[in-house]
């Protein structure tokens, strides 16, 4: 149960400042022929899909703990 917190606090914050920097490297990126906007959309997927798969696996390594804690 404190793994999956863990790795969800640990892994989501980190996902969650990727992810932010991908979407701020748009505005900080002067491109006036749009050459790397499909670099930049691309990366943007790959960071929300990190994002996504870091919660994901946090929330059910919580849930997995919690359950196991419990017991019957």
């Amino acid at each position: 149960m404190y793994a999956g917190a863990l790795y969800y606090l640990i892994g989501g914050s980190l996902s969650l400042c990727i992810t932010m920097l991908a979407m701020l490297m748009q505005y900080r990126i002067a491109d006036p022929d749009h050459k790397n906007t499909l670099m930049l959309q691309i990366l943007r997927f790959i960071a929300v899909f990190f994002l996504l798969a870091t919660t994901f696996l946090g929330s059910w390594l919580f849930w997995a703990g919690f359950v196991q804690l419990a017991g019957h």
